[in-house]
């Protein structure tokens, strides 16, 4: 600020003859009372702006400065000083603390539903075929076993990595919008676009993990369906089992649906990084309750078996697999005429660690269920059973994992490390509530 030293004539009420102006220096922190008085956060900015304003109006007033040396000489309020003030005010707000937590629920209870509704699918497709007979049950349970392991070690760290890549492109875009003309135009809500029903995004993750899930999807399908054999063989099935011929007949059906499994999982986990999870439980939901009608007909009306309860959950795969793709579309551009623009090197450099993770815990269940499979039909079934079971259960925490990875994934993109952390904290609080019973 300006210390002014007055003499002479009469200037709004001071004595002198002639004023002499002695510039000190320009303050850095704006004018403000010595005395300390301690307000709340908001009520600080408040009673800070107004005590500014009356220094302000005094020193006008006075004639020591016009209004234009008021602004030079930072006897306004600076805005850098306020939006440190309200940045570190929104970070440290209870409020705050308490809008990421809900968030981080509201888009965790559609992702449970949505987790819990596919093995429940199975743990039905598990009932049905037990009310055929043990052995029925027990080679179906291999082959659904095979299944899931090989969908497991490559689906799931896709699923993962699009969710992650995805918000990171989205608040890319949203930061470079923002600070365009018509940026403000174009911001988010509740992790949907404005403008998603005019113009789509040009998201390149969005179209590399789709090809992705599409060569392994492919891959995963021929595999399964003239690998049937070994893979019984390693699973400890011999070519002299009554359970052999079952197994494999029934394994090379469900290959078939393959490709739309790792497709409608990986778009499953592209609207996770939009942070919505509601989509994905009316495609799963509806998809699986065209199984549920389809298992007594296909499998008691026809008299079809087995292959009943496996082209059942072949069409319900290939219905959610449609519904996704049609909802996804009118988001974003499927597919990019440059192949430049994509990025298969972060998706391969990223998953081959998920890939380790996701092979370890597989192992486990891979292990069991050869172990059970040598025991014969009748141990075969009820580990079948207890299985499914459990992975209804344990699959629900999956659901909280993978919110928490879209919030902090557009957080972090965006430099707001104290979110990440709220998130990151909520979400092991959660962790550990669900991982006691």
């Amino acid at each position: 600020m300006t210390v002014t030293q007055l003499a002479g004539a009469l200037t709004s009420g001071v004595t002198g003859t002639e004023r002499e102006r002695i510039a000190i220096k320009k303050a850095s922190k704006p004018f403000a009372s010595k005395t300390s008085i301690q307000f709340r956060n908001e009520d600080y900015l408040t009673a800070s702006y107004r005590r500014k304003l009356s220094s302000n109006n005094f020193a006008r007033r006075c004639g020591l400065i016009d209004a234009q040396q008021t602004a030079d000489y930072a006897l306004i309020p600076s805005d850098v000083e306020e939006s440190d003030l309200m940045g570190s005010y929104a970070t440290t707000s209870p409020l705050r603390v308490q809008s990421v937590q809900t968030e981080l629920i509201m888009l965790s209870l559609p992702a449970i539903a949505g987790q819990a509704i596919e093995p429940l699918a199975q743990l039905m497709e598990t009932a049905y075929i037990g009310r055929i007979g043990p052995l029925e049950l027990a080679s179906a349970g291999v082959s659904i076993s095979i299944f899931n392991i090989m969908s497991k070690v490559f689906n799931i760290p896709l699923l993962s990595i699009a969710t992650s890549f995805v918000a990171e492109d989205i608040s890319r875009n949203e930061n470079k919008e923002s600070t365009s003309d018509g940026g403000s135009q174009n911001r988010s809500t509740n992790g949907s676009p404005l403008n998603e029903m005019g113009e789509r995004k040009m998201l390149p993750s969005v179209s590399t993990a789709l090809l992705l899930a599409i060569g392994i999807g492919i891959l995963e399908a021929l595999a399964m369906y003239f690998g049937s054999g070994p893979f019984l063989s390693m699973m400890g099935i011999s070519s002299a089992s009554s359970m052999r011929g079952p197994a494999q007949q029934f394994l090379k059906l469900r290959a078939v649906g393959a490709p739309a499994v790792v497709l409608y999982l990986a778009i499953q986990g592209i609207l996770r990084g939009f942070k919505d999870t509601k989509t994905p439980v009316l495609c799963l939901g509806l998809g699986n309750l065209s199984a549920v009608f389809l298992f007594p007909l296909l499998m008691y009306r026809f008299r079809l078996g087995v292959t009943g309860a496996a082209i059942s959950t072949i069409v319900s795969q290939y219905i959610v697999a449609f519904l996704m793709i049609w909802y996804l579309n009118k988001r974003t551009v499927l597919f990019q005429s440059h192949m430049k623009s994509l990025h298969f090197g972060g998706y391969l450099r990223s998953g081959g660690f998920l890939l380790g993770r996701t092979l370890a815990a597989v192992m486990t269940i891979t292990l069991s269920t050869s172990m059970a499979a040598r025991l014969g039909p009748l141990a075969m079934a009820a580990h079948q059973i207890c299985l499914q079971v459990w992975l209804s259960v344990a699959l629900l925490a999956d659901a909280q994992a993978a919110s928490g990875q879209a919030l902090i994934a557009r957080s972090f993109t965006k430099r707001d490390y104290s979110t990440v952390k709220k998130v990151a904290y909520f979400a092991l609080q959660g962790g550990l509530l669900l991982g006691f019973p």
